[in-house]
């Protein structure tokens, strides 16, 4: 059994008869979660095989969830700590830990979900509460962090999180900056905490997407999180001074690197001043599953996630898993609310099949209240189409 594990639930036959099946989905966000999505599943694929052997095993992309999806199947310890959220506020956030690792997922301190949509701005939102979390971890004796990023609120480089850690950032004339958005530009000195216990760092990012540029951090990112347009060029520019900062201080070039503009550019502070590397969410999560051992002996694997979209293809969940079974010529279908990528984009995915919830009969409300029951469906209907 794998570092996370695997939920398996036998057939009642003799095992060289039955059908082996991975079913191993993300969330569907704002509906069902990892677990539900496997449940749903599985019982699509019961009402036409019952005989199949179904190997369960949810995920996560490094975003929002991951860290529930470890807890569940592994023996760690939930630790609760009052920190602050993206724009100061007191928050009760929590972070798991097994043995001396810690497990920090930052959208738990400082994501999108804690705003409401006219509190979001990607000028004004700072990281500190996940520094803090990280900061809580290291006091406590745990020797390395693997920070879960995806969801976040803030587009700071990662400087609140180096500032929850104990950093502090000079404007040119000594004045310190508060670490936000519209500061990058601003900063001209970086002073190290003076008592930090030493740890490494593992950045688990939930995309592929490069610091800067029109898919970088700002661009592609910033407006969801509330930058105007006439911030984004503001912010891009500050984000590459910061970069170039780090670059020339510490010698680590950290705009080339994939991942880097996940969550903000925190892959800025992370990798320049804290040594971290950088590991896609999805590929570090699988690994540490029975997925891989379980793949050569299995017909079908049933992946999925909420939306199935031009960010699937920078590294999220079924992008993950299609490309190891596309390697292993392992049939595979996805499952998901939405489908907005083309036949061609499918193909390329190595994707048999896409078998989206939405579609013109059926509304996205109705969609997402019976979530469970429509891909139980689309996977029974896909199923007895292919019955010999």
């Amino acid at each position: 059994m794998g570092e996370f594990g695997t939920e398996l639930v036998p057939s009642t036959t003799d095992e060289h008869c039955r059908m082996n099946v991975i079913i191993a989905p993300d969330k569907f966000k704002g509906s069902l979660t990892a677990h539900d999505v496997c449940q749903a599943v599985a019982r699509g694929v019961r009402a036409v095989h019952p005989d199949a052997n179904l190997h369960l095993i949810p995920l996560a992309d490094g975003g929002e969830g991951s860290l529930e999806v470890l807890v569940s199947t592994q023996r760690m310890t939930y630790m609760t700590e009052t920190v602050v959220d993206p724009l100061s506020r007191p928050v009760q956030a929590r972070y798991a830990r097994k043995d001396d690792s810690a497990y920090v997922e930052m959208a738990l301190a400082s994501g999108l979900e804690l705003l409401s949509p006219p509190e979001r701005s990607a000028s004004t939102t700072s990281s500190i509460g996940t520094g803090q979390l990280m900061r809580h971890a290291i006091d406590s004796g745990c020797k390395h962090i693997y920070l879960f990023v995806g969801g976040s609120a803030t587009n700071d480089g990662g400087m609140g999180m180096a500032h929850g850690l104990g950093y502090k950032f000079l404007d040119a004339k000594g004045i310190e900056l508060s670490p936000v958005g519209e500061n990058l530009g601003n900063v001209s000195t970086i002073v190290e905490p003076q008592s930090l216990g030493p740890f490494s760092l593992t950045l688990v990012t939930d995309v592929q997407n490069k610091l800067l540029g029109p898919e970088g951090a700002t661009h592609k990112y910033g407006p969801q999180k509330g930058a105007t347009p006439q911030e984004l060029d503001q912010l891009e520019a500050g984000m590459s001074h910061y970069a170039e900062l780090i670059t020339e201080r510490t010698g680590s070039a950290i705009a080339p690197t994939l991942g880097s503009g996940a969550a903000g550019g925190i892959a800025v502070s992370a990798i320049g001043l804290l040594g971290g590397e950088v590991k896609g969410g999805i590929a570090t999560i699988l690994e540490a599953t029975d997925f891989h051992q379980l793949l050569p002996q299995t017909e079908l694997v049933i992946t999925g996630e909420g939306k199935i979209d031009s960010q699937t293809l920078q590294g999220k969940v079924v992008h993950g898993v299609a490309q190891i079974t596309k390697q292993a010529r392992v049939r595979t279908i996805a499952v998901c609310g939405v489908n907005e990528l083309g036949k061609e984009e499918e193909g390329s995915l190595g994707l048999e099949r896409v078998l989206a919830l939405k579609n013109p009969s059926l509304s996205v409300d109705y969609c997402l209240s019976h979530a469970a029951d429509l891909i139980t469906e689309r996977t029974t209907d896909y199923l007895e189409a292919r019955r010999p």
